[in-house]
């Protein structure tokens, strides 16, 4: 505001400088520790190192999202009234930034000798405060920052692609490493409480990073700047409104229903891959091997994913994208796993990790989309509740994902303590 009580009106549609962009993209390093922590390594963690039963933690985990259904639409409308001097979403990655941190290590802290009944307890809770309430503040925030740091297209593309090829670097560390790393320091709980802290330090510092060099541009739904730099205050457009605004939108359903779809399959790879490292290959330090294959393959083709975008659009790429990963997975359908070696089985993964970046690269741009057709469409804008479309769905997803995965073990007879 200037003296003479004007405002200075945003240039909505500025194109991002490179140290913002990665500024911003930091948040992905924050949200991996937790996001890859529980979607890698907590279920292994509860089953072979505490010995917590199967189908109980997959139990729990599949229930949980139901409280973290409503926990999006409730962090969305928080974001939607927020009126604060630091901004609509980049202040809650501030007062969410040391809760996010310690969630991460309140995860691995199960206590070791008591009762099944009061580890499940404990699990419920800790997993519903990290994930119901921690990430899901964080990752609504970020992703709502997101659409108000500018309304130019290809800036926001390019903050897509470049949050997932830092994602992507945290997850080859997190995924590929994390176990490894533990059974190094001795594979006990107490391992994975120290490599815990790492990553809650991580998270903090990547978050502080994401709120002091981010910038809110998009001038929010409470007031407009008229020409004179004069603050215009607009009436509030009610949450029944938006709400029923976003039923009509298609591309929001959409966008849920292909989030949905992704942290499935994500889910699916990432909890069955130390199992399948362990008991099928008879080594569980091959995640790391995988791993490697796999974000190696994913980072590549990160970096080739702009101009694509550009010359043939953000959906024929995720359509090519797709079908190579689904070529992947039929040859491990098809060829038994003897036969393929470590080499085949690189090759099966690495056509995933084209799939799964092309559409990390991608999602989170066409969710930004959403609410400039919802504004265009309907005169309504509502950056936090369409964010809650790619947060649902994802969490939806990875609730879906792992109750799979513990319903097939626990079919099959798995029994961790006996691990």
């Amino acid at each position: 505001m200037s003296s003479n009580g004007t405002f200075s009106k945003p240039n909505e549609y500025e194109r991002l400088r490179a140290p913002e962009i990665a500024s911003y993209s930091m948040y992905s390093i924050a949200s991996t520790m937790m996001f890859s922590v529980v979607g890698s390594v907590l279920t292994y963690f509860y089953t072979d190192v505490v010995g917590i039963n199967m189908l109980m933690v997959g139990t729990i985990m599949a229930l949980s999202r139901v409280f973290d259904g409503v926990s999006d639409v409730i962090m969305g409308v928080l974001i939607e009234k927020t009126h604060s001097k630091l901004g609509k979403a980049r202040c809650w990655v501030l007062w969410m930034a040391i809760p996010y941190s310690l969630a991460i290590v309140f995860l691995f802290c199960v206590p070791p000798n008591a009762s099944q009944m009061v580890q499940a307890v404990f699990v419920f809770i800790s997993y519903n405060f990290s994930q119901t309430v921690c990430y899901t503040a964080i990752i609504m925030a970020t992703g709502t920052l997101s659409q108000m740091m500018t309304k130019d297209r290809d800036s926001r593309s390019s903050l897509s692609i470049w949050r997932s090829i830092f994602m992507s670097l945290s997850q080859w560390a997190v995924t590929g490493y994390t176990i490894r790393w533990a059974n190094a320091m001795g594979g006990d709980q107490a391992a994975f409480i120290k490599i815990s802290c790492i990553y809650a330090a991580i998270a903090l510092v990547s978050l502080f990073i994401v709120f002091f060099g981010c910038k809110e541009r998009v001038v929010r739904n409470d007031f407009s700047i008229d020409d004179e730099g004069k603050k215009v205050v607009k009436s509030s457009v009610p949450m029944s409104v938006q709400l029923k605004t976003l039923a009509k939108n298609h591309y929001f359903w959409m966008m849920t229903f292909a989030t949905f779809g992704l942290y499935v399959y994500l889910s699916l790879y990432g909890t069955n891959l130390s199992y399948y490292c362990k008991y099928v290959l008879k080594d569980v330090n091959m995640m790391s091997t995988l791993s490697t294959a796999l974000y190696i393959c994913a980072i590549v083709n990160l970096f080739a994913l702009s101009p694509l975008v550009r010359r043939f659009g953000k959906a024929n790429c995720c359509r090519v994208a797709m079908a190579v990963a689904a070529c992947g997975s039929i040859v491990l359908l098809l060829v038994p796993e003897q036969s393929l070696g470590v080499a085949g089985m690189s090759i099966v993964v690495a056509m995933w990790g084209v799939g799964k970046s092309t559409i990390n690269g991608t999602l989170y741009a066409c969710v930004a989309d959403t609410v400039e057709y919802s504004d265009w469409k309907y005169g309504v804008r509502s950056e936090g509740l369409t964010h809650s479309s790619s947060s649902f769905g994802g969490k939806l997803g990875t609730g879906v994902g792992t109750m799979l995965v513990a319903f097939l073990l626990d079919s099959a007879g798995y029994d961790g303590a006996l691990a």
